[in-house]
């Protein structure tokens, strides 16, 4: 989280890293962990995660993470309606808790102080203009994100969003092909 004159390069190596993994790879999981894998590495962060929305529209599903235990991973399900911190990012805005301790956006509070959290940074993945899901990054001490962290994370965010789009996309072609062929050729699988 330093903040001199390489976090602007750091920040676009990263970016630049994260476009080509979208682009070269439709395995989903894969891509969904080297953005949050990035997101801590470069910003030097506690830990990071994605959750996409389900289709019920109400649960987020966690996607990928790094730093955060199975145990706060177990925490319980992301409800939109419970949760004040998704509920806004899933309006397309970002959400910055400098405190946890100080905030009541948060629906696991305990659990995230026990897991040693205490500044949140959350970006919405948008695609099509709609957010589809939140990511996340976590620091261990109190922090105020600075503009350049915001759209580095919400840059990373948007290709994870395009990530999701192009494999939702592959996975309907492929489904549709398989459709095709066996409807011509009168078998079923």
């Amino acid at each position: 989280m330093t903040q001199n004159g390489d976090d602007a390069y750091r920040f676009f190596r990263a970016l630049f890293d994260a476009a080509q993994a979208v682009t070269s790879s439709l395995r989903l999981e894969e891509v969904l962990q080297r953005l949050v894998d990035s997101t801590v590495r470069v910003m030097d962060v506690k830990a990071c995660a994605i959750r996409l929305l389900n289709e019920d529209g109400q649960t987020l599903t966690l996607r990928a993470s790094c730093g955060l235990s199975a145990g706060y991973l177990a925490k319980g399900p992301v409800v939109r309606a419970q949760s004040a911190l998704d509920a806004a990012t899933l309006q397309g805005r970002v959400v910055i808790v400098p405190d946890i301790a100080r905030d009541s956006l948060f629906q696991y509070p305990r659990a995230a102080q026990e897991e040693g959290i205490v500044s949140v940074l959350s970006v919405p993945l948008r695609a099509h203009g709609e957010a589809i899901g939140v990511m996340r990054a976590y620091t261990a001490q109190q922090h105020d994100f600075s503009e350049l962290e915001q759209e580095f994370v919400q840059a990373l965010a948007d290709l994870g969003a395009l990530a999701i789009t192009n494999a939702r996309r592959y996975e309907r072609i492929v489904r549709d092909y398989r459709e095709t062929i066996d409807t011509l050729w009168g078998t079923s699988r």
